[in-house]
């Protein structure tokens, strides 16, 4: 009998051949066959692995099914939702089986780890690193990594606003004030283990040499900062349609200087309430999207918190206007357009970071804000 194995991959794509030949070692005897649409095989003369990209129509129905396993077998959220963001899934048949020279597990494997994937496999889900997902239960980041992910988010977003003074008369200025963030960021304990790749070319990259995109992504970190301050109890959530200055939070926190006792000596609100936020968050990502493809339409909010597909949330201290949510005091239907667009972008990276706090991806970097 054949073996068989699964990928589900945040990408909407499939291998082509050359894409798929790294994986093989570059056997000489290897030989791959790919319409790079859908199917793809690999062959050499005692092994052969049939790749193929599951049709659209047919992934909500599975995804809906893999969401049930996780949970049945004690799965998270965390690892729920990185599921349910799949926008490809691979089957794999091999046969006659894994070899014992590890050529189908090196291109099973190597896969999950090219589309930064899950792999099911006898029962369980493997990230790139191997390790089985949903043994291990809770994925959640630890009180004191909340911590230090805040304080690289707001040193991020400090970094961005300072990119203002490239090319004038204050760039010097700008410049020893990046210099001494990134001194002071380095300093303190484990925070630059945080520090990811991207992250770190920005807050090294001398001012004037950030893209504009770059820097406007550096800069809208501070929502998901918010976000990680709430869950330690630093400071409550803003509103979903304010936007705190960045500054003015690093200089409460104590960015360059000494930081809160709440971040030096971390404790998380209960997983509960974590839960909780995610949802609400979930649900008004969901809304505001909702609005930008359909701007004439009206929703019931209430009713949507109370039945929603992914549980329901709360509406406490959420403004509503006729039903529906309520941007800067308008229904959203007749809210000034860059207040709606505010409000949306401040909801990705809130939804961003609770979907972090339950464990969808250890890499904050790579959680995705499905709705």
């Amino acid at each position: 009998m054949p073996d068989h194995a699964t990928i589900y991959a945040p990408l909407h794509l499939f291998p082509r051949a050359e894409q798929l030949r790294p994986f093989t070692d570059d056997a000489a005897d290897a030989t791959i066959d790919s319409d790079g649409e859908a199917r793809a095989t690999v062959r050499w003369p005692d092994l052969a692995i049939t790749i193929s990209r599951m049709p659209d129509a047919q992934m909500g129905a599975h995804l809906q099914g893999l969401q049930g396993y996780v949970r049945a077998h004690g799965g998270g959220d965390g690892l729920v939702g990185r599921a349910l963001a799949t926008l490809s899934v691979y089957g794999f048949v091999i046969e006659p089986g894994f070899d014992e020279a590890g050529r189908a597990m090196r291109l099973v494997s190597g896969i999950t780890g090219a589309t930064d994937g899950l792999c099911f496999l006898d029962g369980e889900l493997y990230d790139a690193t191997g390790r089985a997902m949903i043994a291990e239960g809770d994925l959640r980041p630890d009180a004191a990594r909340v911590a230090r992910r805040a304080v690289v988010l707001l040193a991020t977003a400090f970094r961005g606003l300072l990119e203002d003074d490239a090319g004038g008369e204050h760039e010097a200025k700008a410049e020893a004030l990046r210099q001494r963030l990134v001194a002071w960021l380095d300093a303190q304990p484990g925070v630059a283990d945080e520090v990811e790749r991207g992250e770190r070319a920005g807050l090294d990259a001398p001012i004037g040499q950030l893209h504009p995109q770059q820097r406007i992504d550096m800069v809208w970190r501070a929502e998901g900062a918010v976000v990680l301050l709430w869950a330690l109890r630093v400071r409550g959530l803003p509103p979903h349609d304010v936007s705190e200055h960045p500054y003015e939070i690093c200089e409460r926190i104590g960015v360059l200087e000494a930081l809160v006792p709440e971040l030096t000596a971390p404790a998380l609100r209960e997983p509960e309430e974590l839960d909780a936020m995610r949802r609400r968050l979930l649900g008004l990502h969901w809304r505001l999207r909702e609005h930008r493809l359909s701007p004439e339409g009206r929703v019931d909010l209430a009713a949507f918190a109370r039945d929603a597909w992914f549980g329901g949330f709360e509406l406490d201290d959420v403004p509503l206007l006729d039903g529906d949510l309520a941007v800067c005091g308008a229904a959203l239907a007749a809210a000034d357009d860059d207040a709606v667009g505010l409000a949306g972008s401040i909801a990705v990276e809130r939804h961003h970071a609770a979907n972090w706090l339950v464990g969808e991806h250890p890499v904050y970097s790579r959680v995705t804000t499905p709705t």
